[in-house]
């Protein structure tokens, strides 16, 4: 009798190893650091990707965190474009899955946000009188070099000290 062959391909592989660099760790919001995408698939027949970002905390202004993917990448994306709306700690996180294992990278970054300044309310004078301004200032991790403030009627009309001193 003669005889059927069958044949039947099967993949032995590996746990795939997640790597990945970013160009910065720290930025401003909004911040968008570049992904190199570094992982080793090499070893894996079939790969499930997927993009996580972590919010852990705020450095200056409780939030909850705000970021995006953008310019039509998603968290399924080879390499995606996340841009970080608010300041805080985040983590970002590559996850990949074959039959073998699911692991994951992270990648800690700081985003900064824009300091808080606040100025007290300033009665109006009449001519001739003094008012002496003020503002509290909190950096949130920023360094400030400067100050500017402007008096459209006062004496002097600018001035670059935190504190302006006596405006008439």
């Amino acid at each position: 009798c003669p005889y059927d062959t069958k044949t039947k391909t099967i993949c032995v592989e590996e746990p795939p190893i997640p790597k990945f660099e970013l160009d910065k760790l720290v930025g401003c919001a909004p911040f968008t650091p570049l992904i190199s995408e570094l992982s080793d698939i090499s070893k894996s027949c079939k790969i499930f990707r997927k993009w996580e970002v972590i919010y852990t905390s705020a450095h200056c202004v409780p939030n909850s965190g705000s970021y995006e993917f953008i310019d039509g990448t998603s968290n399924k994306s080879l390499i995606p474009k996340i841009k970080f709306n608010s300041s805080g700690n985040y983590t970002i996180r590559l996850k990949l899955a074959n039959t073998c294992d699911t692991v994951w990278y992270d990648q800690q970054i700081k985003v900064i946000g824009l300091p808080i300044v606040s100025i007290p309310s300033i009665d109006s004078i009449c001519k001739n009188g003094t008012v002496n301004p003020t503002v509290s200032v909190n950096p949130c991790e920023n360094t400030i070099t400067g100050y500017s403030w402007t008096f459209n009627t006062g004496i002097p009309a600018t001035s670059t000290n935190q504190t302006p001193g006596a405006i008439t």
